[in-house]
């Protein structure tokens, strides 16, 4: 039912405000929140500012990302008839990002995104915890409803999580 209600919110936001949605442009600056899920659940955010928008048809952009994932994991202990070990893995994540963002129209854009970070993961059991560097791309894409306000959707970040969504917000 929730699921329901989102995808009919959703359309309906699209039809009434589509018309009024804007491009990013050298010198804005955009936020983004969202959830994150696969391996488990995640959260992030991240921001970005409009820098070089004349190297092509697109815009580059800097700024940052950060973002938690949380996820249980499982396994079998020798011999088969015991019962499966379980364990929580939690990862913090941040790094700067740069992102090349190309507008299909001015409510539709597309993006692609690197960071290289800091990492580090706590396990709730059998391991230490660590901290790590991580190198990381995004593929993406971003629908504006209205001139500041959008829905994304994205893949790769680090290992907080490999799907997210969200919202932007871009001033």
């Amino acid at each position: 039912m929730k699921n329901l209600f989102f995808i009919l919110s959703f359309i309906c936001a699209m039809n009434v405000s589509a018309l009024q949605a804007q491009e990013m442009k050298k010198g804005m600056s955009l936020f983004n929140t969202g959830l994150g899920l696969v391996p488990g659940w995640g959260i992030n955010t991240g921001y970005d500012y409009g820098l070089v928008d004349t190297w092509g048809p697109g815009i580059f952009t800097i700024g940052g990302y950060v973002g938690y994932g949380s996820w249980r994991k499982s396994y079998k202990t020798k011999p088969a008839n015991t019962h499966p070990v379980e364990y929580r893995v939690n990862v913090f994540a941040f790094a700067p990002r740069v992102t090349y963002r190309y507008a299909v129209n001015s409510s539709f854009e597309v993006y692609g995104a690197m960071m290289v970070g800091a990492i580090a993961y706590s396990y709730s059991k059998f391991y230490d915890n660590k901290n790590d560097n991580f190198f990381a791309i995004a593929l993406g894409c971003r629908y504006s409803f209205r001139s500041n306000f959008a829905v994304f959707a994205e893949t790769g970040n680090c290992e907080t999580s490999y799907l997210n969504g969200g919202i932007s917000y871009s001033f």
